[in-house]
């Protein structure tokens, strides 16, 4: 018995190398605040002072929207 599975064809163009690293280069910017997003949550362990929480958690809103930019930008080049 033989399976022969069609070709699925594309309903997009390739993307073009240069839309592709740009959408690379977001990715990782997204990536990188992530990844310091990450380390800070951690360290909220640490903190007593209530305001200082608040604060601190409010900062780390901050770096996670600016994460979401970056990846509403690739989404954008992506179509």
């Amino acid at each position: 018995m033989v399976v022969d599975f069609p070709r699925t064809t594309r309903l997009r163009a390739p993307m073009d190398e240069d839309q592709r690293e740009v959408v690379d280069r977001l990715c990782t910017q997204a990536g990188m605040i992530l990844e310091d997003v990450t380390v800070e949550a951690l360290t909220s362990v640490d903190i007593d002072d209530q305001a200082e929480l608040k604060s601190h958690v409010d900062r780390l809103g901050e770096q996670l929207a600016r994460a979401q930019t970056f990846v509403r930008a690739a989404s954008s080049h992506i179509g």
